[in-house]
Formats: C-alpha cells, sequence, structure tokens
C-alpha cells in the first residue's frame, strides 16, 4: 500500500476519532442513536465553555483551525455542516477534503444514504468512490437517469484523483501487457500447430522417406523448441513456431504473422516496462506522495518532516510548502516560496497563479494581475481568467474586469458560474487555488520500474532475447528468412478446408478447386447441380466440418483453417484477449485504496462490451470459418 494511501487512512481515523469525541460530548443524552451520527448528520446543541476548555485538542494540521471550527459547530442538519465546510475550505484553497468525505460516507444517523453521498462529492469532488455511492443511492432510489450519470462522473473522476489513477494505470497497463502477449503467442502456435503435419510430411521426405509420422513429427517439435530448449523460454518457443508458420503461409498470412511477432516484442519489451513502472509508482516517492497529501489539507507530521528536508530543488516539494503557508497565514514565507518556485519554473502556471492569490493578498494588486496574466498565456485557464477578473476588480479596473471576465466564461460556462457561487458567500473576494497536476505527480512517481519489469519478464523470456529487444527483433527477422527461403525449396502439402484431408502432389492427393480435395470438390458440384450428393444429404453429412467452421469463428486464425483476411482475425484476437482481461481483472491486479470504489470495475466492464462488440464485427469482416 502506498504512504499515501496510508496518510490518508491515518487521517481517516483521526478524522473519526475526532468526529466521535465530538458526537459524545455534544449529544443530546445517552438516548442517542450514535455518537458518529450526531457529530456527522444529526443537530447538536451549542458546547459549553467548560467542554470546550476539557476537550483536547485534536488538530490535524495548525493552519486547519477555522476548518475545524467550521465542521464542528452546532448544525442541524449534515448539508449545512457541509456546505460550511467547504465555504471555509474554499478559503484555504483546498479543493479535496477526502478524509471528512470518507468519515460521511461510512458515517451513520439521520442523514439517508443519498444526502451522505451528495455530502462527500460536495466535500470531495475528484473522490471516485464519493460519486459511486452517489450512483448507488440513485439507482437504489429508482433515479436511473441520476444513477447513470453519477457512474459516469465516477469514471471521469478515476483519471483526476492520484491514488485512482495510479490504480487505474497499474491496472490498465498489466491487462494491456497480458492481452497483447496472449493475443500475439495464441495466433503464432495457431498457425504453427496447423503448419506442424505439413512440416512433418514434407520436411522428413527429404530426411529419410521411410521415418514413422510420429517420428516426424517428434523431429519437428524439436527443432520449434530448440530455442526454449537453449534458455529462451516461451518467447523461443514462439519464435520456432513463428519461422514453422511462415513456411506455409500466404503473403498475406506471412504479413499477419509478422504483425503477431511485433505483438510479442512489443509486450515483452516496452509494454512490460510500462507496466513495471506504474507498478514501481506505488509507493516509490515519498515526497512526491507527501505533496499531493498536502493537497488534501490533512498533512501528518512525518510527511511535513519529508517536505521541509526535500531538496531545495525539489518543485513538488517548494509548492507543497508555500501552500500550506499560506493557509496557515503566513503570506510573507509563501509569497518567498513562490518566487523561488518561479524563478526555478517561470512558465508554470499553478505556480503562477497561487502566487497571485498570495500577491492579492497581501494588497499588491499590479504584482498580482502581471502574474495572472503570464499564468494565462501559459495556459488558458476559466479558473485563471476568473481570478484575473477579480484582480482588476480590486484595483478598480472596471473595464478590464469584464473583459477578464467574459474571457473565462467563454472557455468554461459551468466553471465561472461555480466560482461566483462560491465568491457570493464571502466578503473579501474569492480567488481559486490550481491543485497539484496529478500527471505531474503521477510522472514524478513512475520513475524505476525496470526491476519490477524484469521479475514480470523472466517467466515468458528468461533469456539474451528477453533481456535486449534489438536482439528479439532481429531473432524474428532472422525466423521469418528462414521460413520464406525453406518456403520456395519445395512443394507443400496444404489441407482440404472441408474434410482437412492433406493434399500433396507427391502423394498423388492434388489439390482440386478452392483448395479442395478431389472428393469434395465432387460433393460440392453434385450438391450444386443436384446430383446424388443433394444439399440436405450434404448438410446432415457435415455436421464435423461445420463443427470446425464455429470453432475457428469462435478462435479466429488459432483453430481451423487460415481467414481470407488474417490482419483482421488478428486485430480481432488481440480484442477478444483484451475484453477477457477486462473481465477477468476488472477488480484490480493492485487493491484498492480505499478511493476507487466501484467506478473502476464499471469502467473496466464497460470496456471489455466495447472490446467484444470489436471483436464479433473485426471476426466477421476477417471471413473466418466460411465456405471459400
Amino acid at each position: 500500500m502506498s504512504r499515501t494511501c496510508l496518510g490518508c487512512l491515518g487521517g481517516l481515523a483521526v478524522a473519526l476519532g475526532v468526529v466521535l469525541a465530538a458526537g459524545a460530548e455534544t449529544g443530546p443524552g445517552p438516548a442517542a442513536a450514535s455518537p458518529a451520527a450526531e457529530a456527522v448528520a444529526g443537530p447538536s446543541p451549542a458546547p459549553t465553555a467548560g467542554a470546550d476548555a476539557s476537550r483536547a485538542p485534536s488538530r490535524i494540521a495548525p493552519q486547519l483551525d477555522s476548518l475545524e471550527r467550521a465542521w464542528f459547530a452546532p448544525a442541524r442538519r449534515l448539508v449545512e455542516r457541509v456546505a460550511r465546510t467547504r465555504h471555509e475550505a474554499d478559503q484555504l484553497g483546498l479543493v479535496d477534503l477526502e478524509p471528512l468525505a470518507r468519515a460521511v460516507l461510512l458515517g451513520a444517523g439521520d442523514a439517508t444514504p443519498l444526502e451522505r453521498a451528495d455530502a462527500a462529492v460536495e466535500l470531495a469532488p475528484d473522490l471516485p468512490a464519493a460519486h459511486w455511492a452517489r450512483a448507488r443511492a440513485r439507482f437504489g432510489s429508482a433515479d436511473l437517469l441520476g444513477g447513470v450519470e453519477a457512474a459516469c462522473q465516477a469514471i471521469r473522476a478515476l483519471s483526476r484523483h492520484l491514488e485512482s489513477s495510479l490504480w487505474l494505470t497499474a491496472t490498465a497497463s498489466l491487462l494491456l501487457y497480458a492481452a497483447v502477449l496472449s493475443a500475439g503467442l495464441a495466433y503464432l502456435a495457431g498457425r504453427g500447430l496447423a503448419a506442424l503435419p505439413h512440416a512433418a510430411h514434407d520436411l522428413a521426405d527429404r530426411i529419410d522417406p521411410s521415418m514413422s509420422e510420429p517420428a516426424r513429427r517428434a523431429l519437428i517439435t524439436a527443432a520449434v523448441l530448440a530455442p526454449a530448449a537453449l534458455g529462451q523460454g516461451v518467447l523461443g518457443a514462439a519464435l520456432g513456431l513463428f519461422a514453422l508458420a511462415t513456411i506455409y503461409a500466404t503473403r498475406a498470412e506471412r504479413r499477419a504473422l509478422a504483425a503477431a511477432a511485433a505483438l510479442v516484442v512489443l509486450a515483452i519489451h516496452p509494454l512490460v516496462e510500462l507496466a513495471g513502472r506504474q507498478l514501481a509508482a506505488l509507493g516509490s516517492d515519498a515526497v512526491a506522495e507527501a505533496a499531493w497529501a498536502s493537497e488534501s489539507g490533512f498533512l501528518d507530521p512525518v510527511d511535513l518532516m519529508r517536505l521541509e528536508h526535500a531538496e531545495p530543488s525539489d518543485t513538488l516539494a517548494t509548492q507543497a510548502l508555500a501552500a500550506r503557508a499560506r493557509r496557515a497565514g503566513d503570506l510573507a514565507q509563501a509569497d518567498a516560496r513562490y518566487a523561488a518556485l518561479i524563478a526555478a519554473s517561470p512558465s508554470d502556471p499553478v505556480a503562477l497563479n497561487n502566487a497571485a492569490n498570495v500577491r492579492l493578498a497581501l494588497g499588491d494588486s499590479a504584482g498580482a494581475i502581471e502574474l495572472y496574466r503570464r499564468a494565462t498565456a501559459e495556459k488558458p485557464s476559466a479558473l485563471i481568467w476568473f481570478n484575473l477578473s477579480q484582480a482588476h476588480g480590486r484595483a478598480i479596473q472596471v473595464d478590464e474586469h469584464e473583459r477578464a471576465l467574459a474571457a473565462a466564461q467563454a472557455i468554461d460556462t459551468d466553471v465561472v458560474d461555480e466560482l461566483t457561487r462560491r465568491l457570493s458567500d464571502t466578503n473579501a473576494g474569492f480567488t481559486a487555488e490550481l491543485p497539484l497536476p496529478v500527471e505531474i505527480v503521477r510522472e514524478r512517481l513512475a520513475r524505476g520500474g525496470e526491476p519490477i519489469a524484469a521479475e514480470l519478464r523472466a517467466p515468458l523470456a528468461p533469456g539474451a532475447l528477453g533481456r535486449f529487444a534489438v536482439l528479439s527483433v532481429a531473432a524474428f527477422v532472422a525466423a521469418a528468412a528462414l521460413g520464406i527461403g525453406l518456403a520456395g525449396r519445395f512443394e507443400r502439402s496444404t489441407a482440404c478446408a472441408e474434410c482437412s484431408a492433406r493434399l500433396c502432389a507427391r502423394c498423388g492427393t492434388p489439390r482440386g478447386s478452392h483448395d479442395l480435395c478431389a472428393a469434395c470438390t465432387r460433393r460440392r458440384r453434385e450438391s450444386h447441380h443436384g446430383g446424388p450428393w443433394d444439399s440436405a444429404r450434404a448438410s446432415a453429412g457435415d455436421l464435423s466440418a461445420r463443427a470446425r467452421r464455429w470453432t475457428a469463428r469462435a478462435r479466429p486464425g488459432r483453430v481451423g483453417p487460415a481467414p481470407r483476411r488474417p490482419a483482421l482475425a488478428l486485430a480481432a484476437n488481440v480484442a477478444g484477449a483484451a475484453a477477457l482481461a477486462a473481465v477477468l481483472g476488472r477488480h484490480g491486479a493492485v487493491p484498492d485504496p480505499a478511493s476507487v470504489g466501484g467506478a473502476g470495475p464499471l469502467a473496466f466492464g464497460c470496456a471489455a462490451l466495447l472490446l467484444l462488440a470489436l471483436q464479433v464485427s473485426l471476426t466477421a469482416a476477417a471471413g473466418v470459418g466460411g465456405r471459400r
């Protein structure tokens, strides 16, 4: 479990403990339903001075005294308590109050599940579990449209929330690696095994015509598996099957085989390295995780110490400390830290916007306007333009205020409406903070995943082919050249498309029309012209051929004859493998960090349905298993 998850769970535990303590002291008496219900959702009378004096301070961070007072002040309804706390969090520049949102979701009392879910979304708009709780509550109240909308919001929140996005990318990268590798290996194995009987027949004829059929197959199998026996593992076996399939493939089939080999190499090298980096991101950088934890305001002393002892050039730590100083009211320290941050990263719109907020709070309207304009030049954001309009309003520049506000509305009207609503609740004006970008923190965390990639790669490619991508590519190119060279040195046998009988000119079974043997060609002709083999009798005697065709449709290119469009069959294999991986791995390859909820399985389930539809359409377009 990552340190960020532990920090959030610790903050949640502290918040729940404080809630229980407050509920026990402010409840109406022993007959109250539960202390948590009183603290989270129920009414509470005003505490006495003695109670305030006796209650030990439970501050999570020194700058959050006002936030704590807003949460524990008496309130008749949960929505009143949440609105008051949300307003105070806006003044501190806090976007997501995750520990409080999770406490509300776990709370009890008079509030309904929908009210608790709405409150959690208000406290933590980027928490997928909160949106999923709202979707479940709306589905439970027969509000289908509202439930679908909330479920879509939960899926969209997965990419905005750091821990959820790490869970999503780690799971998706592992599933993508498994799907691409299995699809490529299955296609190579299917075409290689389909060519094995013909290779045993043709190549053994050139060695010893008197060799028995089992001995022939054993000889060719040993040759194909030689790279695996030499320490290259499954990748070596795929190399031998690729060379064998290339001998008996047409030009279109060879292109599909080359694409399947490319998928295997892609999975063994770039995709497994991507999966390793995403898995390494879970708990790899304590400073980055502490910086992200500070965005929720619930920063424990250990994370604070990590930030304070980070390298001076660490921009994430500097930005987190600057935001903390601003929330604590130390505007001079915040301004100094933002100045150093802008000097190191002059084009960072987040630092420019937040530094301008500090300048505006210090009364330097001209300096704030200049920083806001630099930020809008780097990132045309409705939030930054709104802040610029407030700075012009503070400087009594009416025309500039109107133009900046119009620019913000042109970018995103909903954002401006929400910010204006928050502004109406303040007397001193309101400027919004930009949080740390999730992408930057995620990129910082996803470093150095090679050890994990090596562990994922070792069971399949323990040799040199697995360690060096260039060597893998060269080996498959050499195998293709070997297969094409052998194909031109003898007449290759084939199989009847209907009965799978071997067609070999040397053995006296020449190929008829449409890749059929002579018996199947005659039967097809007599059935068409109304001979003794009429269509009814032909259908009754063709059950095995029909079974083979339907099996080939279910597993295109891996079982039965080659499809008419091999490239589309390979694409259908990839789509089918990805759909199966999404279904089997929808609950995640790593544990849920208590933030995903049902949003992750829902996202993977929707992806599986789309991939399954794509697989069916590609299989139909590939012409798999049909009569030729």
